[in-house]
């Protein structure tokens, strides 16, 4: 069977807000979806993934520059760690080492 999650995330550095938008569906045969990232309200980047491999491209569908590609990479590990952060404050006792 597939779940869809539909992901509406909102990160703010200072003044500048960063969201990923969009969604994606887990299925036995992979994972689907788009994803789109914006910046202050722009496009940063639209990220397609199709059977496990995600595409990203800039605004207008342009190549990502590595520096750009850095970035969406520290962006998903914000996110990453966000949602560890969370599953330790609904988990407590996944944390205790014995």
């Amino acid at each position: 069977s597939s779940e869809t999650l539909t992901i509406d995330f909102t990160l703010q550095y200072g003044s500048e807000i960063v969201t990923v938008t969009g969604t994606v569906t887990s299925a036995p045969t992979g994972d689907t979806g788009t994803l789109t990232v914006r910046v202050n309200g722009q496009t940063y980047a639209s990220c397609t993934v199709n059977n496990d491999v995600v595409t990203c491209t800039g605004a207008g569908g342009r190549a990502l520059t590595a520096e750009e590609i850095a970035a969406l990479e520290e962006i998903g590990d914000i996110i990453e760690d966000t949602l560890d952060a969370f599953e330790d404050l609904v988990d407590p006792d996944e944390n205790i080492l014995f």
